[in-house]
């Protein structure tokens, strides 16, 4: 019985030494068995890591944009509305609103030479008609003269001769000028006369101013008509502007008719006439002026770009375009919200001038939007011209975040984690959750994102830890 207890004993210990060997055999295939799949899922990880291949193709704002068109105009100086209406300027259709320059700048000249017959009568002409006695014209400075230092033009008639008659002549005296400066702003007539003599008849002495257009019509500026003798009287007439309408060559005619009262061997009637010039005022420069506007949003603006597309019916003006600047309270004359250029060298031909702003672009409108341009054109010419415009638009942009554009160029999936944005005075991570498939271009719209404003380096990092990098200067 011993003996049996003892073997059996002896069994037990075996079947647990067997038991033993069998959990530490388990155990060894379990560490090599995982040993083996973590050795290969390194392998794997480390393929398909190396497999990835993601780029960052473009990093750029995203903006919002609103466009305005002007409402409301107002013309400056004496700028009048030719035609055509606020409506016209919201594209660029060729269908314009014309506006007309006014004379801003003026010249006088004396288009007369010696018109006082200074020293004689050269540029003047005289021819007589005699219907009874003796004519004698001419220049004589020995008679009174009212503009001291100059000469007189006198005209003597008288009826002498064998037979005693009255004298009955007519005279005209005339010189020529050029005008050719479009219809004046001012025209002044001024001349003096005077009639004496032994015998003036009282009626029939008479002088009259005629003007010959270059169309060859006719116009008398002033008549006197004499009943008696006359001291020297000076007058200045004004003319009508509309007489020198015309550009070209024009006579100024002096008629004289001269009558004695009766019949002798020295009787006469003398006329003299002096200083008779014109004094004409036209327009040698033009400008054209108008003020457009408009409200717009109050957004934190990031951009503004105006754009003015317009022609000038004269070739080479000088145009300004100006935005009304709120902090500096007034119209710039250089930088932003300023443009200066002369206009083309052919007339009407369509110009579109632009400028970007993005420093500090909500300097131009106020509190509630609204905005204010200015458009100017001046050139130094005596021919008034028109201002054509076609498109006027004020157009803003907001910035809305960033847009980041992929490239998966691998053969596997990829998951970007995170990206970051850095500059040189911020280093700045986010989250990020984008799946792309294998040859895969995504965008990647991130409202919450900043660009900086100068050069920045933008970066991602995917699940299995690959970076991508952007760089823009």
């Amino acid at each position: 019985m011993q003996a049996i207890m003892k073997r059996l004993k002896h069994d037990k210990r075996a079947v647990s030494n067997a038991i033993v060997v069998m959990l530490s055999l388990v155990l060894v295939v379990i560490i090599v068995a995982n040993v083996v799949l973590w050795s290969y899922q390194m392998n794997q990880l480390d393929w398909e890591k190396m497999q990835e291949d993601v780029k960052i193709t473009d990093v750029a704002r995203v903006g919002e944009a609103w466009s305005y068109n002007p409402s409301g105009y107002a013309p400056s100086g004496s700028t009048s509305l030719v035609s055509g209406s606020i409506s016209n300027l919201t594209s660029d259709d060729g269908v314009d609103m014309i506006f007309r320059s006014y004379g801003s700048s003026t010249t006088v000249t004396y288009p007369i030479t010696n018109m006082n017959f200074t020293g004689d009568a050269t540029g003047w002409t005289t021819t007589t008609s005699v219907v009874s006695g003796t004519a004698t014209s001419g220049y004589d400075s020995a008679d009174g003269n009212p503009s001291p230092g100059s000469g007189v033009g006198s005209y003597y008639h008288n009826g002498t001769g064998t037979v005693p008659k009255v004298a009955d002549i007519n005279f005209t005296t005339e010189t020529s000028l050029n005008y050719t400066y479009g219809t004046p702003v001012s025209v002044y007539l001024s001349y003096a006369y005077k009639l004496s003599g032994t015998s003036i008849a009282a009626t029939g002495n008479s002088l009259i101013i005629r003007l010959v257009k270059p169309d060859l019509t006719t116009t008398d500026l002033d008549t006197v008509s004499f009943t008696g003798a006359v001291a020297w009287t000076y007058k200045t007439i004004v003319v009508d502007t509309t007489h020198f309408s015309q550009s070209g060559t024009y006579e100024l005619r002096v008629l004289n008719r001269i009558l004695t009262a009766v019949k002798g061997t020295a009787n006469y009637a003398q006329l003299n006439f002096d200083d008779i010039g014109l004094k004409i005022t036209y327009n040698s420069e033009y400008t054209m002026e108008v003020e457009f506007t408009e409200t717009s949003n109050t957004e934190d603006w990031t951009q503004l770009i105006w754009t003015v597309d317009s022609a000038w019916t004269i070739s080479s003006v000088n145009v300004t375009l100006q935005l009304y600047n709120y902090t500096l309270n007034g119209y710039p004359t250089s930088g932003n919200g300023y443009i200066a250029y002369t206009s083309d060298d052919i007339p009407n031909t369509d110009e579109a001038k632009n400028q970007t702003i993005t420093v500090n672009p909500t300097d131009f409108r106020n509190a509630t939007g609204y905005w204010r341009m200015k458009i100017k054109g001046v050139k130094a010419t005596d021919t008034q011209f028109d201002f054509k415009a076609d498109w006027i638009e004020f157009k803003v942009v907001s910035d809305g975040g960033t847009l980041f554009t992929f490239e998966n160029a691998g053969s596997l999936t990829s998951h970007v984690v995170s990206l970051w944005v850095i500059n040189s005075t911020n280093h700045r991570r986010y989250d990020a959750n984008l799946f792309m498939n294998a040859g895969e271009e995504a965008v990647y719209i991130r409202a919450d994102i900043r660009l900086p404003s100068g050069a920045f380096i933008a970066k991602v990092v995917t699940e299995r830890g690959n970076l991508a990098v952007f760089a823009r200067n």
